[in-house]
C-alpha cells in the first residue's frame, strides 16, 4: 500500500517480481523488471508467511547494475549486502511494536537532505541559513522516542545472547512440524 501510494504521488510505475509456488523469486523476471527508469527496488528479505529467504545479495547487485540506486532473525551483513538502505520492524525481533530500524549506507545518507525539520537535528540556525548535523541526528527531527528505541537494542542483545542460529533452528522445526501437520490432516479428509 505504501508503495501504491507513493507512486500516485509521484506518478511513478509499481512493478512487481513475480515469485513461484514455494515463494521464491523468478530472478530473470525480476531482473526483466529493472532498468534506466528504476528508482527504488524494495525487497523483503525474508517472507513472515513462508520463511522463504530471498536472494537479497544477488537482487541488490542486479539493481546496481541496472542504476537502480536504492533481519529478520538471521544475521544480516550490511556491507556484505551492498544495499542502500535496510529497514526492520522491532516486533520481528521480539522488541516492541510500533518501533523499527532503518540502516543507511553512509554514501546515500551523507548528502540526503533532512525529510523534516525541528529538534536535535539542527547544529546551527540564523535568520539566513540552517546547519543540519550529520546522519544519523539530521533525520531525527523533534524528540526522539527514546523508551521504545531501547526495545530493539534490548531485543537485540537477547538474541545474542540465545544465539541467532538457536533461534533459526528452533523456526525451521517449527515450520517443518507445522507443515507436516497440515499435510497429515489435509490426507485425512481426502
Amino acid at each position: 500500500m505504501p508503495w501504491q501510494t507513493l507512486c500516485a504521488e509521484k506518478g511513478a510505475r509499481l512493478r512487481v517480481a513475480p515469485v513461484d509456488d514455494s515463494g521464491q523469486v523468478l530472478f530473470d523476471e525480476y531482473e526483466k523488471l529493472l532498468g534506466p527508469k528504476t528508482r527504488l527496488v524494495s525487497i523483503v528479505h525474508v517472507w513472515n508467511t513462508l520463511g522463504t529467504v530471498v536472494p537479497v545479495k544477488k537482487m541488490v547487485e542486479a539493481a546496481h547494475r541496472h542504476g537502480a540506486h536504492a533481519v529478520s532473525h538471521m544475521r544480516v551483513d550490511m556491507q556484505a549486502l551492498n544495499c542502500d538502505f535496510y529497514v526492520f520492524l522491532g516486533h520481528k525481533v521480539f522488541a516492541p511494536t510500533g518501533i523499527g530500524v532503518v540502516y543507511g549506507r553512509s554514501e546515500v545518507v551523507d548528502n540526503m537532505p533532512p525529510w523534516q525539520g525541528g529538534g536535535n537535528m539542527i547544529q546551527d540556525v540564523t535568520f539566513e541559513k540552517t546547519i543540519y548535523q550529520p546522519p544519523p541526528q539530521r533525520f531525527e527531527a523533534g524528540t526522539g522516542n527514546i523508551a521504545d528505541a531501547i526495545g530493539p537494542g534490548a531485543a537485540i542483545d537477547y538474541l545474542d545472547r540465545v544465539g541467532i542460529v538457536n533461534v533459526s533452528r528452533h523456526e525451521h522445526m517449527l515450520l517443518t512440524y507445522d507443515t507436516a501437520a497440515h499435510h497429515r490432516h489435509c490426507k485425512g479428509k481426502g
